[in-house]
């Protein structure tokens, strides 16, 4: 049983994951990796993913962003930067190290509004460019330029 507002999310959520055979990984812990908030103790920056797992019969490393909509092309850095929280944190949580280059990102679009698509993000320098952002941000947020709300 599930919520009606969420039903048909659930459905072609449901569908998709018997399509590509996606299998949410869980942690040392027992725990699901999805929905997760992680840190980065070297970046300032933080973000909770959707979801990360396999595909293709656990040959794939999946990191999946779920869309209601059509991904923006900012999704492309979003994830990138998911990507990196995970392998900061991939010793811990994983009990071994993971790198950028072995997780492929995808956002699952139109969750709920008719057959979901993946849309992949094969771009190696999404990530460079997501960290240069971040750290322009927290630069201009150091020097009093960008003021944060408490």
């Amino acid at each position: 049983q599930v919520e009606a507002d969420i039903y048909f999310e659930v459905l072609c959520f449901v569908e998709w994951v018997n399509r590509v055979g996606f299998k949410a990984l869980k942690d040392i812990d027992g725990n699901f990796l999805c929905e997760l908030l992680l840190i980065s103790g070297i970046n300032w920056y933080a973000g909770t993913f959707d979801s990360f797992g396999t595909i293709h019969g656990g040959e794939t490393l999946v990191l999946v962003d779920w869309k209601r909509g059509e991904a923006m092309v900012s999704t492309a850095y979003q994830t990138a930067l998911y990507v990196h929280l995970l392998c900061e944190h991939s010793l811990r949580l994983l009990g071994k190290k993971l790198y950028p280059w072995q997780i492929q990102r995808f956002a699952l679009e139109r969750i709920g509004k008719g057959k979901p698509h993946m849309e992949p993000f094969p771009d190696r320098k999404d990530l460079e460019v997501a960290l240069a952002a971040v750290t322009c941000f927290n630069a201009q947020v150091e020097k009093g330029i960008i003021k944060l709300e408490r």
